[in-house]
């Protein structure tokens, strides 16, 4: 066992530390899934103002994706196409991100957090919707922001495996 823990310190520590030079996450946060290191609870008193900074960090990216699609005529009403934004949320929380650091840092952004569990629509699929319902007011409808953080494993809610984003345009 302790040479094991001698392996994950000289090996994939370092690693980590290096993949999160290339992400807006902190290196304690970028372990591996199975062997997460430092949980966001354990440096929360220390790392408070981090994460706030990143969600406002992620906000202004979504915010600027908005505008882009906007400006552009790109932004497609429901029905008539999808506006996804998954690679916006992808620097700041990839797969294998903790769901307890993903929560901390969607709340940040001005997310809704959802239950996480089996989807209404597909019952073989797990997830948890997360959302800002009312991101911004249109004439007779409304644009929202929906996020699907789906687990590594069916039933564990430790990692994320897969997560989806996309902006939609709804009319009333």
């Amino acid at each position: 066992m302790a040479a094991l823990r001698a392996w994950t310190l000289l090996f994939l520590l370092p690693l980590a530390a290096h993949a999160a030079q290339a992400t807006k996450m902190p290196a304690e946060l970028k372990t591996p899934c199975e062997g997460v290191v430092t949980s966001p609870s354990e440096i929360k008193a220390k790392d408070e103002t981090s994460i706030a900074e990143r969600g406002k960090s992620l906000r202004q990216a979504i915010d600027e994706r908005y505008a882009l699609l906007v400006k552009t005529d790109a932004l497609k009403p429901n029905g008539a196409g999808r506006n996804y934004i998954t690679d916006v949320f992808e620097p700041f929380m990839p797969a294998g991100t903790t769901f307890e650091y993903a929560d901390a840092l969607l709340k940040a952004a001005g997310f809704e957090l959802g239950p996480k569990g089996k989807l209404n629509f597909s019952p073989y699929s797990e997830a948890q919707i997360v959302r800002i319902d009312q991101y911004t007011s249109v004439l007779f409808g409304k644009t929202s922001i929906y996020v699907q953080l789906e687990p590594s494993r069916a039933g564990e809610w430790q990692c994320i495996g897969k997560i989806t984003a996309e902006i939609v345009l709804q009319s009333i």
